[in-house]
């Protein structure tokens, strides 16, 4: 079971970095010294294609090749994470980060499994409190952290 899920992680990881790398190289690199905002995003797209194709190879490496399946509930989480960076980009812009992060959180939860109602209320809060602190007041990033715009 647990290789399973790391094939299946891995296999995520890698096409959604590599997705995400080639996407990056629409934007200008910039040097070493004067990084371009392209840079930021492929690096952390390589990270990400690394770190998946790592848990890729130890997953078909330590199992059974033969029994790496993809269930129904797999897929039926991958589209709900999904749905929530969806989400997120449609709250953002109306409501502003923080709501937006809450967002994000609460409904990848669901893709999760969560069992517990404190979790759904706790985890979104917390997490959404630390990226606005981070993005939003300690970074400066120019989206608003609240908004009234869909009140």
């Amino acid at each position: 079971m647990q290789t399973r899920r790391t094939v299946t992680t891995g296999a995520a990881f890698a096409v959604i970095g590599l997705l995400f790398l080639v996407l990056s190289f629409k934007y200008p690199m910039g040097t070493i010294a004067r990084m371009g905002p392209g840079w930021f995003p492929a690096a952390v797209a390589s990270l990400l294609l690394v770190l998946g194709a790592a848990m890729l190879v130890t997953g078909i490496t330590t199992g059974r090749p033969e029994h790496v399946t993809f269930g129904r509930r797999d897929v039926v989480c991958v589209a709900v994470v999904c749905g929530s960076l969806v989400a997120f980009g449609l709250v953002l812009p109306i409501f502003g980060l923080f709501p937006a992060t809450v967002v994000l959180v609460a409904v990848a939860m669901i893709g999760y499994g969560a069992r517990s109602w404190a979790a759904y209320i706790v985890l979104p809060v917390v997490l959404a409190a630390a990226v606005t602190l981070l993005f939003g007041l300690i970074l400066n990033l120019p989206v608003p952290i609240l908004s009234a715009g869909g009140l």
